[in-house]
């Protein structure tokens, strides 16, 4: 129904426009980026390869601020940061590794629906509905989530009234937990919830 909708309060959704993501997480055995707040992805999108470095940042309802910087490649990219290109978040991974190597952690697949939703002639926000599973060694976790991430034409309060909205009308409930964190949580062997008085377990996550 979401795909489908042609108005989310008062913003208008535009065009849809589908995505397949192959991300792969990455670390330290000692999990040293982890330790120090940052994680770090390599994203296959679309024939295109980026790599991103991200702060884990806080979650406040569901609201998500924290620190990206992401640099793309001409070529296929490996878990040796020395062959990324040189930006800002490369420097990060260096400094903090060390002569550590990095390895995959876990591998986020998806599918998303992305769209742009507006508010007249101001383009605030991109809505993106993706449906994948976290790949730990071969075992899958589903998951199904809503993300809308704010553009420059966007602010907080914004982001604030569409919340509201998902939350009253929708009865979407705020996910404080990023991919990265739920695919922690389940390579650490976390227990998921049970599915009980309207709550959602760990693979039904929406946000």
């Amino acid at each position: 129904r979401v795909k489908r909708l042609v108005r989310l309060g008062r913003y208008e959704p535009g065009a849809v426009s589908v995505r397949e993501c192959e991300d792969v997480y990455l670390d330290t055995a000692s999990r040293v980026l982890l330790q120090h707040g940052y994680a770090c992805r390599l994203r296959t999108v679309g024939g295109r390869n980026l790599v991103t470095v991200k702060g884990l940042g806080e979650a406040r309802g569901g609201e998500h601020r924290r620190f990206e910087s992401e640099a793309s490649a001409d070529g296929a990219l490996g878990p040796n940061p020395r062959s990324w290109p040189q930006w800002e978040g490369r420097e990060i991974v260096l400094s903090l590794a060390g002569e550590e190597a990095l390895h995959p952690l876990f591998t986020v697949r998806q599918t998303r629906h992305v769209r742009t939703l507006r508010d007249g002639e101001r383009v605030v926000a991109e809505m993106s509905i993706d449906e994948g599973c976290v790949d730990i060694s071969g075992h899958q976790y589903p998951f199904c989530t809503l993300e809308i991430e704010q553009m420059e034409g966007g602010g907080a309060e914004d982001l604030q009234s569409l919340v509201t909205h998902l939350s009253t009308t929708w009865g979407l409930q705020p996910e404080p937990m990023s991919k990265f964190e739920i695919g922690l949580a389940q390579l650490d062997g976390a227990q998921s919830p049970t599915r009980e008085e309207g709550r959602v377990s760990d693979t039904e996550r929406t946000r």
